[in-house]
């Protein structure tokens, strides 16, 4: 039996018995343990799908000056906290349909384009959001270069 014909299995059986699954201390333990199970199987799932994601930082107007600040071409990096820095209003998401158990469809995020606007906003109201990001203040691990 495939995993998509079992979970049809164990969702018409619950649904066919609802009353027993509901009102009687045996049915309640059993829906129970069907629930770890799938829980158990969905974070499984998740396991496997997972790619652990980088840090990222706002770009700060202090970031040009900081002593952490690495830049090559168009990717900036902050070395202290070892994570991507990114403009404001950049990070366009890239989405994917999935259906679940039930054949409903599910649109979720399936990664970022740092380099993409997510909208269309204008230079200048960037460089204003730069120039307010952390309240206008250097991040707390803001150390000057040394020239």
């Amino acid at each position: 039996m495939s995993e998509q014909e079992e979970k049809k299995s164990w969702i018409e059986e619950i649904t066919r018995n609802l009353d027993f699954y509901l009102n009687t201390a045996e049915g309640r333990a059993k829906l129970l343990e069907i629930a770890r199970r799938e829980s158990k199987k969905v974070q499984e799932e998740a396991l496997k799908q997972y790619r652990p994601r980088r840090n990222i930082i706002w770009l700060s107007r202090y970031c040009y000056t900081c002593k952490y600040f690495k830049e090559q071409g168009r990717r900036m990096k902050c070395e202290f906290w070892d994570a991507k820095i990114v403009k404001p209003f950049y990070g366009k998401p890239l989405w994917f349909l999935s259906f679940n158990e039930l054949g409903k469809p599910i649109i979720s995020v399936s990664d970022l384009e740092w380099d993409k606007k997510w909208i269309d906003v204008e230079e200048r109201l960037i460089e204003m959001a730069i120039d307010r990001i952390n309240g206008g203040k250097p991040y707390s691990c803001y150390v000057r270069k040394e020239e």
